[in-house]
Formats: structure tokens, C-alpha cells, sequence
């Protein structure tokens, strides 16, 4: 099952955020600006198998951009995985 909810984050960019929903894990996407967004979550409590948890959070930010996502990195010395995409 796949979800999306949305609301308004309060920042200067008024961003929107989403939090994605994939057979019950959640993830934050947020996009940064045009063509990139930042997503973090869905790591169940752990951070064990990051390559697995890497690709669900490129996997979340394709579904809510409805893009391909083409570079992704973890940004250092965090868990927030910055993408950039091409639609």
C-alpha cells in the first residue's frame, strides 16, 4: 500500500512535506528546490542495511516527484539523503 499526505512546513520556503507511506514505513520528502528533494525515514528503528534503506528513500522521492531520481547522496553527518531528479 502507498500513501501520500501533505502539509505546510513553516519555514521561509513554505516548503511542502510529505510524508510517504509504503507498506507501513514512513517517509519524509521535502523538496529543496526545482529538481531536488530530501528525504529521510524509512529505516524501521535501524540503521543496519543502509544500501536497503537508501534505495527505499530514492524509491519515495520517485514516487511523490513522479520523477527519476539521478544522484543521491547522504548529506554528512546525518541521515537526510539529498537527491537530485530528472523528470
Amino acid at each position: 500500500m502507498v500513501r501520500c499526505t501533505e502539509s505546510s512546513v513553516p519555514a521561509s520556503s513554505l516548503a511542502l512535506w510529505r510524508l510517504f507511506f509504503m507498506l507501513a514505513t514512513v517517509f519524509n520528502v521535502v523538496p529543496r528546490r526545482e529538481g531536488e528533494f530530501d528525504a529521510w525515514g524509512g529505516d524501521e528503528g535501524t540503521k543496519t542495511n543502509m544500501p536497503a534503506v537508501k534505495a527505499r528513500q530514492v524509491r519515495a522521492v520517485e514516487q511523490v516527484s513522479r520523477c527519476k531520481v539521478t544522484d543521491a547522496e547522504y548529506m554528512p553527518g546525518t541521515w537526510v539523503l539529498q537527491t537530485r531528479i530528472k523528470c
